[in-house]
């Protein structure tokens, strides 16, 4: 029996599958491969990658390479607002206002998705491309948070004006209303996005955000070697190049300053926002890392940081942390859609605290170091497994719909597992 199949869109390029939002889909829809088969559309500039990419025996990356004129049109709307200022060329304003209007665009994902029960847009900025290609299929939304409220608090840094944002907001509006149900990260955002947009409840379906747990590699605290012998501690931060999270990575480097006996890692893009600032001796800034650089740090490190005040979405990161028996120390707001209990799962802090807790934590025993890792990790495969999510959307699904799986369409994980990062992308370099 031909199994079923759902089609999601994506706005950004998810290769290679190296930060939080690319992992969220990656570990999403393989969940959903024990179900269904999976089409991912993606949208890249340049044409490097062949037709589909096969990531796994029922789920497919398919990039769909951006028009000249549509480049174009995004290059002139950054420069227009101003969005290549002090961050990332932010490309989704530009997927609201054009890529539906491409025909080549629309024609390829309505044949992409043809065959799919339900058509999936990853954040509301996709909504109007799937609306346009596929009117007459079941239309999902996946929405970390409300992009409104998220574009509205980070305008000043990045450039948003009043007209950008009602556009914005408009949008969100009109996918919230026609798309037939919310997919949220939170109970907090789906409340927020009832009040926001006057939407009935039974639309809006929590699912949380999630971990690959299908392959845990947990190191706890009294099992790590030493890394840094000059160092008493040593601790990660791993941070992408966004506004709130250079302003976090600018504390983390003064937290630096006032405990110099503790190594301060610091990884991934962020790198480029913080070219021009001096660090003291015991702050390393890595950038982007190979994986086995990263996962040496995960199994190595004392501790890892949190620190964001701000932003969108659920920190993976935070997942992958526990994942590793990494003890973490974390914001109310890092820990944002994760329900943790302070001092059993993790340290929370807060701004005025963030070097008391720190000196706090790496003065506990290994024991009660071993005890904090090792209960943020039974949380996570309780709780936020994405196979466990995966199997809840499922449910959804077939109420809504009257369409039962056969147990005959059920895949074993063998066959969901993915090929490994490597093999998937040394398949899509030219």
């Amino acid at each position: 029996m031909k199994r079923p199949q759902i089609t999601a869109v994506n706005h950004y390029d998810i290769f290679p599958f190296n930060h939080g939002g690319s992992l969220g889909i990656r570990g999403l829809y393989k969940a959903l491969s024990e179900w269904f088969d999976v089409n991912i559309i993606t949208f890249v500039n340049y044409d490097i990658y062949p037709d589909e990419v096969a990531i796994s025996n029922h789920v497919k990356v398919i990039p769909i390479v951006k028009p000249r004129e549509l480049i174009a049109l995004e290059e002139e709307m950054h420069k227009k607002y101003n969005m290549n200022s002090g961050t990332l060329a932010d490309s989704s304003p530009a997927t609201i206002r054009y890529y539906h209007k491409f025909p080549e665009i629309i024609d390829r994902v309505r044949d992409i998705a043809e065959d799919s029960l339900l058509v999936i847009a990853e954040h509301t900025f996709t909504y109007l491309i799937i609306e346009t290609a596929c009117p007459s299929k079941h239309l999902w939304c996946r929405a970390n948070n409300a992009e409104y409220d998220y574009k509205r608090t980070t305008g000043d840094e990045i450039g948003y004006p009043q007209d950008l944002l009602m556009e914005i907001f408009n949008l969100e509006k009109e996918c919230c209303e026609k798309c037939e149900s919310i997919l949220t990260a939170s109970d907090l955002e789906s409340k927020r996005f009832a009040e926001l947009y006057d939407l009935p409840h039974e639309k809006l379906f929590s699912i949380g955000s999630g971990f690959d747990t299908d392959k845990i590699q947990a190191v706890l605290p009294s099992q790590r070697i030493k890394y840094f012998e000059k160092y008493a501690k040593s601790g990660l931060f791993i941070a992408s190049n966004t506004p709130t999270e250079v302003s976090a990575t600018l504390e983390v480097i003064e937290i630096a300053r006032e405990i110099s006996d503790v190594k301060f890692i610091i990884m991934g893009d962020i790198s480029e926002g913080i070219r021009n600032v001096d660090v003291p001796a015991n702050v390393e800034i890595t950038g982007i890392v190979s994986d086995e650089v990263k996962f040496n740090c995960l199994k190595t490190c004392d501790f890892a940081l949190n620190l964001t005040e701000g932003g969108a979405g659920i920190g993976v990161k935070m997942f992958e942390y526990f994942a590793y028996g990494l003890p973490v120390i974390t914001t109310e707001h890092g820990m944002h859609g994760i329900e943790l209990t302070d001092r059993k799962d993790c340290f929370i802090t807060s701004r005025g605290k963030y070097v008391s807790d720190i000196i706090e934590f790496c003065n506990l025993s290994l024991i009660r170091r071993d005890k904090v890792a090792l209960s943020a990790l039974v949380l996570l495969l309780d709780k936020y497994s994405w196979r466990s999510i995966g199997a809840m959307i499922t449910e959804r699904i077939g109420r809504m719909y009257s369409f039962p799986v056969s147990a005959s369409q059920i895949a074993d994980l063998d066959n969901i597992a993915l090929y490994t990062e490597t093999e998937a992308y040394t398949v899509t370099s030219v």
